[in-house]
C-alpha cells in the first residue's frame, strides 16, 4: 500500500527530472547560441560532452553550461536574470 511517504518520494523523483530536463533544454539553447547551430546539432553536442555517460554525464554537462552562462550574469546588472 502507498502511503505519504511514498507519494513525497514520487514528487521529489518527478521534481528532480523536471528540474534535469529544464537544465537541459537551457543548455540547447546556450549551444545553440554559441555555435549558430539547430536544435540537433545543440544536442548532438551536450551529448558529446557527457564523456559517454549518458543521461547523468548530459546532465552534468547541461549544469557547467548553465554555469557559465549564471556565473557571466552575475557580474552584470541585469534584474530580468533572476
Amino acid at each position: 500500500m502507498s502511503g505519504p511517504r511514498d507519494a513525497e518520494e514520487l514528487a521529489r523523483s518527478v521534481l528532480r527530472a523536471v528540474r534535469g530536463q529544464v537544465a537541459r533544454e537551457e543548455a540547447v539553447g546556450v549551444l545553440r547560441s554559441w555555435q549558430r547551430c539547430d536544435v540537433g546539432e545543440a544536442r548532438r553536442s551536450l551529448a558529446d560532452g557527457d564523456g559517454g555517460a549518458g543521461r547523468a554525464g548530459q546532465d552534468g554537462e547541461a549544469a557547467r553550461v548553465v554555469a557559465i552562462i549564471e556565473g557571466d550574469a552575475r557580474g552584470r546588472a541585469d534584474p530580468d536574470w533572476d
